[in-house]
């Protein structure tokens, strides 16, 4: 491959596949993947510049981005997990009350969920740490700016459900 092209290859490693992008000879090398969303009132709220660049200023990697409107019948299946507990129908509006843009975020290490999940901060933004995204751009509950997968597995789901499969990332590998 020449110097100026920029490299997308995928290899085997023990849990999926390491993707590697940049230029040559100093590619990046991803090993750990995780989902993020921005939701639908940061979305309307012009956050999404301001989101990302606090993503790229973290050890995580923007590797695709997808906006997409979410009916309620999408935003059921979608938090399908919830369905039940006393917040689910507020879940539902902060992601279907307007686009939300989904995030396929890669790391360098095995922490790709871990440091996300850190990003994101508690899930209620009064709770936060103050330099977290949820903090930042949260507002109360259920309107806390960010999603993010919480494991391997879920990650697997999440991003299968806004991208379909990923050929050596997702289980379908």
């Amino acid at each position: 491959m020449k110097t100026d092209e920029w490299v997308v290859a995928q290899e085997s490693a023990e849990r999926g596949v390491n993707v590697t992008l940049g230029r040559e000879p100093n590619p990046k090398v991803f090993k750990s993947f995780t989902l993020g969303m921005i939701k639908s009132h940061a979305v309307v709220d012009k956050q999404v510049g301001s989101i990302i660049s606090m993503i790229e200023k973290s050890d995580l990697y923007l590797l695709e981005a997808r906006l997409r409107q979410l009916s309620p019948p999408g935003g059921a299946a979608f938090y399908a997990e919830h369905e039940g507990r006393p917040y689910f129908e507020g879940l539902i509006k902060s992601v279907t009350s307007g686009p939300v843009f989904a995030l396929l975020l890669g790391s360098e290490d095995v922490h790709a969920v871990t440091k996300w999940r850190g990003l994101m901060g508690a899930t209620d933004p009064t709770q936060a740490e103050s330099w977290t995204l949820r903090a930042i751009f949260g507002t109360v509950m259920p309107f806390n700016a960010v999603h993010g997968s919480d494991s391997r597995e879920s990650f697997e789901e999440e991003a299968e459900f806004f991208f379909g499969v990923l050929p050596g990332i997702t289980r379908s590998m």
